[in-house]
């Protein structure tokens, strides 16, 4: 099963430009704040996540497969053209030759 993850990791480093924006006073509460929100999204974000795991967990089983089963794969690559709605919804059936670990 796949992890999700935070794809963007931030290190701020001042600048001289910077301190001019904010003043010398203000640079570091400034700093102080952006860091603050930035770490109370990530903690929202991987709170949101965990959530939609436990949810889409709740309502789908998981698969369990043997090499030598016969199985049909959805055909994704249907679409809203014209005459799509007389493809097959899913394609196979395929034998399974092997199993891979993946977490």
């Amino acid at each position: 099963m796949r992890q999700a993850a935070l794809t963007v990791e931030l290190q701020h480093k001042p600048t001289a430009k910077d301190r001019n924006t904010f003043g010398n006073n203000l640079y570091p509460e400034k700093i102080d704040a952006m860091t603050a929100i930035r770490d109370s999204v990530i903690s929202r974000v991987r709170i949101a996540q965990s959530v939609q795991k436990e949810q889409y967990d709740r309502k789908h089983d998981q698969q369990q497969f043997s090499i030598r089963n016969k199985v049909l794969l959805k055909n994704l690559i249907r679409g809203d053209k014209k005459g799509e709605h007389f493809t097959e919804h899913h394609t196979g059936p395929y034998t399974v030759a092997e199993i891979s670990l993946q977490s």
